[in-house]
């Protein structure tokens, strides 16, 4: 059986450290752990589970700090690991499934990097990431705010997870001096740092600057998952109606219709009270299956927002019986959910049922 390294990289949180340790245990043969310098708490957490110490200044190159640790390990096969990310049970048993899986002719290997909502106003969403690859491996980190693993060739897919439960709403306005600062010294940012930039400058508030940023990575040579991040992203920061659908149907350019773009599409529709045609999306949405991508994808979108929409869209053209039918759908996903049961609440006593929202609010 194949030995693997699990390369852990801390910035100073000391419980999610230990959080991760316990969780996958088990099943890592090494530990590498890069642990901010004389931080004695990180180090014997580290040190209780026998942790090769990688120390690293805080000025460090974070892409620096996890080739370090790639280069510390041991192991057949070297498992990228956030301080914080934890196995579940189910999935610590799927990494031992892997493990016996492994062979010679696997490089890569890409799990899904799965992000539960536990803080108000966040999301859940996952994304596919490769984060193990063979000793053997030529390979690259790219971008110091966000790092992702760069190999050459097809990483291999494998159904398990790594999980990272959401405790403070994503803010990319902090990282937006990084990119300026790299752009000022004429280094060119890759498409996944242009994209990251431009959500800096969304979540900064220069709307100019980040309509003109999303609007040419969408013409970029870059990778279609990127390129129809960037649309969906667009969309949601132009006010005129048409214009954003203009945007959600340039996206087809790059992929078949995914449920996040049918719901905008929709959801754009209803703003023009074409609601049938509106219907006609959201029904789209409902039958896309949960997709293998690296993009951020949000779990409602393609269950619980289409439903609970749809129920409002019946209800529009008086087809009481077909919006109760999608309310009762939403509550399957969301059965606690308030607008779900105020809607409930309507056909029982005939109230005007409620929408998901007005403008989404932005998650990305």
């Amino acid at each position: 059986m194949y030995t693997i390294s699990a390369c852990i990289f801390s910035r100073g949180d000391s419980v999610a450290l230990a959080k991760t340790l316990t969780s996958c245990n088990k099943q890592i043969d090494e530990f590498i752990v890069a642990v901010p310098d004389k931080n004695k708490a990180i180090e014997e957490i580290a040190q209780k589970n026998s942790a090769v110490i990688v120390p690293y200044q805080p000025q460090d190159s974070i892409c620096l700090r996890l080739t370090q640790t790639f280069a510390q390990a041991s192991g057949d096969y070297l498992f990228w690991i956030d301080a914080g990310d934890i196995l579940t049970p189910l999935d610590l048993s799927k990494l031992s499934a892997l493990k016996l899986a492994l062979h010679e002719d696997i490089s890569a290997v890409r799990i899904r990097h799965a992000f539960p909502a536990v803080a108000e106003g966040t999301f859940s969403y996952y994304r596919y990431e490769t984060r193990m690859i063979s000793k053997k491996s030529v390979f690259s980190f790219e971008d110091d705010r966000y790092p992702i693993l760069n190999t050459p060739g097809d990483p291999v897919t494998f159904d398990m997870a790594l999980t990272h439960p959401q405790s403070i709403l994503q803010d990319n306005a902090e990282n937006l001096p990084y990119y300026q600062k790299r752009l000022a010294s004429n280094t060119p940012l890759s498409p996944h740092e242009q994209l990251f930039y431009a959500r800096a400058l969304r979540d900064s508030g220069n709307l100019e600057e980040t309509l003109k940023e999303y609007e040419a990575l969408i013409e970029r040579d870059a990778p279609k998952n990127i390129r129809l991040s960037a649309c969906l992203e667009l969309s949601v920061c132009q006010s005129d109606i048409e214009e954003r659908l203009g945007t959600l149907y340039r996206s087809f350019q790059f992929s078949s219709p995914e449920a996040d773009i049918c719901c905008a599409i929709g959801h754009c529709l209803q703003k023009l009270n074409a609601q049938e045609e509106a219907i006609f999306w959201y029904e789209l949405a409902l039958s896309q299956k949960m997709p293998i991508s690296e993009r951020d994808i949000y779990y409602e979108d393609w269950n619980y927002i289409p439903s609970l929409e749809l129920c409002c869209c019946y209800h529009a053209i008086g087809n009481k019986e077909k919006a109760k039918e999608y309310n009762h759908l939403a509550a399957e996903y969301k059965p606690h959910d308030e607008t779900v049961q105020s809607n409930a609440i309507f056909f029982r006593e005939n109230e005007p049922p409620k929408k998901t929202r007005n403008d989404k609010k932005i998650k990305y």
